[in-house]
């Protein structure tokens, strides 16, 4: 009887201990996302991170949304 009043109370601690970590998990993935904040889904990831390195068509498409121009064309 002892042994078994033993494991319920690990087993309790253990139970309420992981009850607590996914609840804060829970709340702080719940974030709205800020007004500034610019999300982007990608295919799959560039070969590199070099412009001038980027030897794909992709990868080059992808880096032309983080390096700016060397010119502004006027219109």
């Amino acid at each position: 009887m002892n042994s078994f009043v033993s494991f319920f109370r690990v087993f309790l601690k253990k139970a309420v201990l992981l009850l607590t970590l996914s609840l804060v998990l829970i709340s702080l993935g719940g974030r709205q996302a800020d007004a500034r904040t610019l999300r982007v889904a990608l295919l799959r990831h560039p070969q590199s991170l070099n412009f001038f390195g980027a030897s794909d068509v992709w990868s080059r498409k992808i880096l032309q949304f983080f390096h700016m121009p060397l010119y502004i064309p006027l219109r």
